[in-house]
């Protein structure tokens, strides 16, 4: 379907040392916003692209991408500068838009913004569409919801006629407004084939790093290819720093549900744990085996904090502690002392002990009625018997290693030798009070008065003591 452009413009007042130009025709059409630019050296850039656009051959858009960054090179556009510029080819659009740009496209009832900035966009025109192409300082006075409602429900008249009553109201200084309304020729018609035509295409570092449906390695392809066609410096800045945010917010986005699942892990085994502990204490009085079965399940349920990082050690550490406190509980049992009896009437049916001292695993017992003493061993459940001459009373009785002594206070102090035998070695001496304790240290014997409040010390020497 063949297609005519009807241009349509609205150039605000001018500010001084500012260019603001543009050229139309049914093959192209741009503005261009220079500041500090004279309007002789203005024209003459204008000039250069339209020369440009008309000699060379264009086919896609990366070819205008091409040619337009040559131009602005060549020209040596200064900083800031705006610049939107159109090519159609069979009905086909290629748009690119640099600084302030930005192209508003009208299609039935709906009117968006289609690109602004550093980008640039594709696609067939269709019949009745109409493209608003201005600078950005437009929307100081007008907003774009504003010119979109003109848009769908006015005519080009009335659009520019609101663009005209609002800069009486409130003079703008700067701007530039082509209205491009696309008619279809007289006796066209149209054909299903144009009707399915693709719609515009924009090619955005920012919808490339945002959408979800491309990969990875289709984004960077993608990117690779922008790149390749030459830009400007700050645009593959942006195209830098838009690279760094998305790794980041894929890294820490990913560290961030790793955070979210192990906490989730955390809380579910806590749970568990304490579910089956709490079983495990009601059970413990009257099934201890169930008790123990519920242990040992809550023990199974941490075999998975196993593989949770390092900074979750303390949370693991916890779980741990409390299943062992638990357990502790549970299983504590009262130690009880095992008892032995010795039946001393199983070794002699007389014997009858009334003293009894024990030294470590060695027991010392005396009969008196029998005057015998007894030595059992309770490691090796051995017990031996060895008599002793009439005594009198014995009162005290001491263990020391393998030695035995026998005190009597009527008599004296009796020791055995290495053979068993007893033999008074300290006579009764006349100045003891009240004997209450006896004692060996280093072969000395000691004797404590409790009457007299004395310790008396005996030597050992060669004779006795």
């Amino acid at each position: 379907m063949d297609l005519q452009l009807q241009f349509s413009e609205f150039v605000s007042k001018e500010i001084v040392g500012t260019f603001i130009g543009k050229s139309t025709n049914d093959k192209y059409f741009f503005i261009l916003i220079l500041d500090e630019f004279t309007t002789e050296n203005g024209e003459k850039i204008i000039n250069n692209f339209n020369r440009e656009l008309d000699q060379r051959q264009i086919n896609k858009l990366t070819d205008l991408d091409g040619i337009l960054t040559e131009l602005i090179k060549i020209n040596n556009l200064p900083l800031g500068f705006t610049l939107v510029c159109g090519y159609v080819q069979d009905g086909l659009l290629w748009l690119k838009t640099n600084g302030d740009g930005v192209v508003i496209l009208r299609r039935g009832k709906i009117c968006d913004e289609l690109i602004s900035g550093d980008n640039s966009a594709s696609g067939y025109l269709e019949n009745h569409d109409r493209l608003i192409i201005t600078n950005k300082t437009l929307f100081n006075k007008i907003t774009l919801a504003q010119i979109a409602r003109l848009a769908v429900e006015k005519n080009t008249g009335v659009l520019l006629s609101e663009l005209k009553l609002n800069d009486e109201k409130e003079p703008l200084k700067g701007v530039i407004t082509l209205i491009i309304d696309v008619e279809k020729k007289v006796n066209e018609i149209i054909t299903t084939t144009e009707l399915e035509k693709p719609q515009f295409e924009k090619r955005e570092s920012s919808q490339l790093v945002n959408n979800p449906n491309i990969s990875i390695g289709q984004k960077i392809n993608s990117l690779l290819q922008l790149i390749k066609t030459p830009k400007k410096t700050i645009t593959f800045a942006i195209l830098a720093i838009l690279f760094l945010v998305f790794f980041w917010s894929v890294g820490l986005g990913v560290k961030r549900r790793a955070d979210e699942n192990n906490k989730k892990i955390i809380i579910s085994v806590e749970k568990n744990v304490s579910d089956k502990l709490t079983a495990a204490e009601e059970a413990a009085f009257l099934d201890l085996p169930k008790a123990q079965q519920l242990l040992d399940e809550a023990k199974k349920e941490t075999v998975v904090l196993s593989n949770l990082p390092k900074n979750y050690q303390q949370s693991i550490i916890n779980i741990q502690n409390k299943i062992k406190n638990t357990e502790e509980k549970i299983m504590k049992k009262e130690e009880k002392t095992t008892e032995e009896f010795y039946d001393l009437k199983l070794e002699e049916e007389s014997a009858q002990a009334k003293k009894m001292v024990l030294d470590k695993e060695t027991a010392l017992l005396y009969d008196q009625k029998n005057s015998k003493v007894y030595r059992l061993s309770l490691t090796k459940k051995k017990i031996e018997k060895f008599g002793t001459e009439p005594v009198g009373s014995v009162n005290q009785i001491f263990l020391y290693d393998e030695t035995m002594l026998l005190f009597s206070s009527t008599s004296g102090v009796y020791k055995s030798n290495s053979e068993g035998v007893f033999k008074k070695v300290i006579e009764k001496d006349k100045d003891w009070g009240s004997i209450r304790g006896l004692s060996v240290y280093n072969g000395n014997i000691y004797l404590l008065d409790s009457e007299k409040d004395e310790i008396y010390k005996y030597l050992v020497a060669e004779g006795g003591y």
